[in-house]
């Protein structure tokens, strides 16, 4: 291989692990969805929520698909949590938000 060519795979390979342009071509990341934990339960049980959105990036027209399922009490109820004390956003990012997932994870008991 030239050199040309060992840069330009070494520079892919960094783009696909995203390590590349910081973000852009993959990110996921998890942090908490409310701020306010003093004395916050951690709970035995965990339910999840998703939301899913495609955007078309090539015009500024602002084409897009939604489809989500965010109700935190119906997730809660369905796998047997009463007592909801904190949840986590995880966001997972493709291709600077052309795809992107959001899953709230809610804990409690």
């Amino acid at each position: 291989m030239t050199r040309t060519a060992t840069l330009l795979a070494c520079l892919g390979w960094l783009g696909l692990t995203g390590c590349g342009p910081i973000g852009w071509i993959y990110t996921e990341k998890t942090e908490p969805f409310v701020i306010d934990m003093n004395v916050t339960k951690v709970g035995s049980k965990m339910a999840e929520l998703s939301s899913k959105e495609i955007h078309e990036p090539v015009t500024a027209a602002g084409i897009g698909i939604e489809w989500k399922s965010r109700a935190i009490g119906e997730a809660a109820k369905k796998h047997g949590i009463t007592d909801v004390y904190f949840a986590d956003i995880q966001t997972t990012s493709v291709f600077g938000g052309v795809f992107r997932m959001q899953t709230i994870q809610v804990y409690g008991d």
